[in-house]
């Protein structure tokens, strides 16, 4: 199987970056925040947005009495 050497670059200094947090995603995520308070710019900036509901045709039955079910509950006081 054919390796891209981008790829495999990308994923050997994920690993290097994650080794040095002990693979500790809350450490990682600390590390992202506080590069960003020092470089005064965002390092991510997705907009937040709405999960969506991806439902099959053969879900939909379900998902659709799902939905109406989370109506009528959201419609009780």
């Amino acid at each position: 199987m054919w390796k891209d050497p981008i790829v495999s670059e990308t994923r050997e200094l994920r690993e290097q970056y994650a080794k040095q947090f002990n693979h500790d995603v809350d450490a990682i995520f600390e590390d992202i925040q506080l590069r960003q308070k020092t470089q005064g710019r965002n390092l991510v900036s997705f907009p937040p947005r709405k999960p969506t509901l991806a439902v099959s045709v053969a879900q939909q039955g379900v998902a659709e009495d799902a939905l109406q079910a989370a109506s009528r509950l959201s419609a009780c006081p």
